[in-house]
């Protein structure tokens, strides 16, 4: 009996949804509360994808919430490089959010499909993510959980930022205490446990996502958190030694991930970065004798040729590029090169080398700690109240996954 009224609740959504224009396709992913299908459009219009999500079954903070924060960005913005929301309805039963498909898969595979990118590459994808956080930072909006795996490709490679779960409204100067995202690309003071500025929170995400693209690794080791946290503080980043990078590369990941949120760039500042600009000279490579300078080298070991565009110092880079030094001739001017601040250890990069074959390890909740990715607990000030969420991996490419309740990735929410 159970199951003929299950199959009567399927066939009455299908007619529902058939009535709005809309035929449910493959099954791309499933939780405990929610599940994503693909979704042809009458008159042959095009492919989208539904997000279903079951009110009976959600956690009662996430319908309170999570869900209503998502509902009014979703159903606010309109980026190309944001996935567009077309149609949201309620049954009071259940929530159906009609999205944009993005079909070419997340940018962890693409990554591991090539193993890395080139900087040119990487720069043009980096700019469209870039592009839409700047748009969506303009509405006071942040996104707070960006990940490769939440980087979605259309058909043209085109970049589609998804996932809006943690997304909230925040003033300037609002601070958030809510932990939430992934642990490999969370910045210092969320794993610290401190009070924090989401937009900060943000560009600390990119430049992970940045460096990922580039290097083909995690740029630290979250295997340990308390160490994680030290050598984001110390900017202990290993650039990869398979490939000559520019120094504008190296300085423009510096000045993202810098650990203090107050010194980090704004997304304005990214966008006006000289890597980001067209006339960046990708093929202005150091020595690659040098690439292993440690930390405790004086600066004039660390004295390289000056790239074709040297980074202008600003407030937020100022500690990584040196001032221009004009000599007593007017005519001659002198610039220093950046100091160097890669390879800071001793230790083989294979250190701080993370395996991008598996998925990005979730904040975990706990009496004691922020992210449980660590033996080591680390103490959070803040009471935490917590909704297990995870996610399977969809097929077809598509990652606006369904949340779900039941898996050994977490997530830590808290208000607000």
């Amino acid at each position: 009996m159970a199951g003929t009224t299950s199959v009567r609740r399927v066939i009455n959504e299908e007619v529902m949804l058939n009535k709005k224009g809309y035929t449910l396709g493959l099954m791309l992913g499933e939780g405990s509360y929610a599940a994503v299908y693909s979704c042809q459009l009458s008159n042959n219009r095009g492919k989208c994808a539904i997000k279903i999500i079951n009110r009976k079954k959600a956690p009662k903070d996430f319908l309170e919430k999570f869900l209503p924060r998502e509902i009014k960005i979703l159903s606010k913005v309109q980026h190309r490089n944001i996935v567009k929301c077309f149609e949201i309805f309620d049954t009071g039963t259940k929530v159906y959010m009609v999205l944009e498909l993005a079909g070419h898969g997340d940018m962890l595979e693409y990554i591991k499909l090539r193993r890395s990118l080139t900087e040119e590459k990487a720069r043009a994808f980096f700019r469209q993510m870039v592009d839409g956080i700047a748009y969506l930072h303009s509405l006071n909006a942040v996104h707070r959980d960006l990940k490769c795996e939440n980087i979605l490709l259309d058909a043209s490679n085109t970049i589609k930022i998804s996932d809006f779960g943690f997304a909230r409204y925040m003033e300037p100067k609002d601070l958030s205490k809510t932990y939430c995202g992934s642990a490999a690309y969370a910045a210092p003071e969320i794993l610290k446990g401190n009070m924090y500025n989401g937009k900060a929170y943000d560009v600390w995400s990119l430049g992970i996502i940045l460096y990922i693209m580039v290097c083909g690794t995690m740029p630290f080791d979250d295997s340990n958190i308390k160490r994680m946290i030290k050598d984001q503080m110390d900017q202990r980043l290993c650039f990869t030694k398979r490939k000559e990078l520019t120094l504008l590369f190296k300085d423009i990941v510096l000045a993202i991930l810098q650990p203090s949120a107050e010194r980090r760039l704004k997304v304005n500042d990214i966008l006006n970065h000289p890597w980001m600009q067209d006339g960046c000279n990708f093929k202005q490579t150091p020595p690659s004798s040098q690439a292993g300078t440690s930390r405790s080298s004086n600066a004039s070991s660390n004295r390289r040729s000056p790239p074709a565009h040297p980074p202008t110092p600003t407030p937020a880079t100022s500690n990584l590029v040196e001032s221009n030094r004009v000599s007593g001739n007017n005519n001659a001017t002198t610039r220093s090169t950046p100091p160097l601040r890669e390879d800071r250890s001793t230790e083989s990069t294979s250190r701080f080398t993370q395996n991008l074959t598996r998925r990005s390890k979730k904040i975990e909740p706990g009496a004691s700690a922020v992210a449980s990715a660590s033996q080591d607990s680390i103490h959070s000030p803040m009471p935490s109240r917590t909704t297990d969420v995870g996610r399977n991996t969809p097929r077809d490419g598509h990652r606006e996954r369904a949340r779900q309740g039941n898996t050994a990735t977490r997530q830590t929410r808290n208000a607000p």
